[in-house]
């Protein structure tokens, strides 16, 4: 069992590799210059607030942290602050590999946004210099926004089936706000959505075999 797993994880790494890859060499460029129409039309300011939903995620997880610690000193964790803790977790974790990531890649911006930038639309510049991705200039890749959005998505698939339409619509919800208004390459946001992914499921797989492992030693001590 253990195994196949393993050869799953691979095989996804490897496909989401493929598609990044052929996203850079053949789609992200042409992509882009389409988006940029679209960036200065007037459709700009509801494609932003679509994307918008992260940055209030970011601002309300120092106060999900805090529910749930008082939460679990009261001895009161129910179900659902079982998926908040499995979305924040996963969502915390997922962020804390970003920064990694970007440092490693240091690709350039599709636009020029913050301190003359270099860019596509603005310079024609579009490549990666690896290892030099500390400075903001060159930390497109992997957009933090995607991870984020599929990180959350993903707690609320797993464990609410019946709000997995929620889960994907807010998915494509923001994945369409950063594509129209240029904030990101296509291949950021595949990058992204892995990390996301992937990253939540260890914390759901992690936390969920802890807890009821825990639950099942309280039960076993009350009937002793």
């Amino acid at each position: 069992m253990k195994n196949k797993k393993l050869l799953i994880c691979i095989a996804l790494t490897l496909l989401t590799a493929i598609l990044c890859t052929v996203s850079v060499l053949y789609v992200d460029k042409p992509l882009s210059y389409a988006m940029h129409e679209i960036r200065i039309g007037k459709y700009y300011d509801i494609l932003f607030y679509m994307q918008f939903i992260v940055d209030i995620m970011h601002k309300i997880f120092p106060i999900v942290l805090l529910y749930l610690i008082v939460k679990y000193m009261i001895g009161k964790f129910a179900c659902f602050d079982r998926f908040l803790f499995t979305a924040t977790t996963g969502c915390l974790a997922a962020n804390s590999i970003r920064g990694g990531l970007k440092f490693v890649f240091g690709r350039t911006w599709t636009e020029t946004f913050k301190d003359a930038n270099p860019s596509l639309i603005q310079n024609g510049v579009y490549r990666f210099n690896f290892f030099h991705g500390s400075e903001i200039a060159f930390q497109s890749f992997p957009s933090g926004h995607s991870i984020i959005i599929f990180a959350f998505a993903t707690a609320l698939w797993l464990m609410y089936p019946k709000a997995r339409g929620v889960a994907a619509a807010l998915c494509a919800i923001v994945v369409i706000g950063l594509l129209g208004c240029n904030f990101h390459f296509l291949g950021d946001i595949i990058a992204g959505a892995f990390i996301g992914i992937f990253t939540t499921l260890m914390c759901y797989n992690l936390i969920n075999v802890q807890m009821d492992k825990s639950q099942n030693a309280k039960a076993l001590s009350k009937q002793q």
